[in-house]
């Protein structure tokens, strides 16, 4: 992951007697996995924040982003980083750009695109964490170059199911089928 510890004054001592550190990752750091084509970079894992949420930076290729869908285990927040980003949360449909923020309560179906003519970046909170760093270690592959952003290859169908089913996310939509 290549990730930098502070020790000295930012390390805290827990009751357990475990001690916790400020961690601290660059821009081209983290574990980057491509899952339907598009790229996931956990930047704060749940073994750093007591399991309270995780943090991850999404690529996305034009056109890519997550069918309708919704979680029974955790909720979800997004911040748009870059690009332009269509966002299906319960009954609404909302254009968002840079800055712009959504918060999605589970069991609220939703669903996000990049609707823009570039590569988007949206930074995603999932609260309680953990689940979604397993979902993305079942069914993502590891990125070396994250230049590459591939179009989207067709997931492993019986490998997609039982990850969705474990990480308890229910898909109301399928995925998007690779163009020609």
């Amino acid at each position: 992951m290549n990730s930098e510890a502070v020790t000295g004054p930012a390390t805290r001592k827990e009751p357990s007697g475990t001690e916790r550190q400020v961690r601290i990752l660059r821009r081209d750091q983290g574990d980057t996995v491509r899952v339907l084509g598009d790229h996931y970079t956990t930047k704060g894992r749940a073994a750093d924040t007591e399991g309270r949420y995780s943090f991850f930076e999404a690529s996305n290729n034009p056109g890519g982003g997550v069918p309708l869908h919704y979680h029974t285990h955790d909720e979800e927040s997004f911040y748009v980083v870059e690009g332009t980003y269509e966002f299906r949360a319960g009954d609404a449909t909302v254009v968002a750009r840079p800055g712009d923020y959504l918060f999605v309560p589970r069991p609220t179906p939703h669903a996000f695109f990049n609707i823009g003519a570039t590569v988007g970046r949206v930074i995603i909170i999932l609260s309680p964490g953990g689940i979604h760093e397993r979902f993305f270690g079942e069914i993502g592959e590891p990125v070396e170059d994250l230049r590459d952003l591939p179009p989207p290859t067709p997931p492993d169908l019986e490998k997609f199911a039982t990850a969705l089913e474990r990480a308890g996310i229910v898909m109301l939509e399928e995925p998007a089928s690779p163009g020609p």
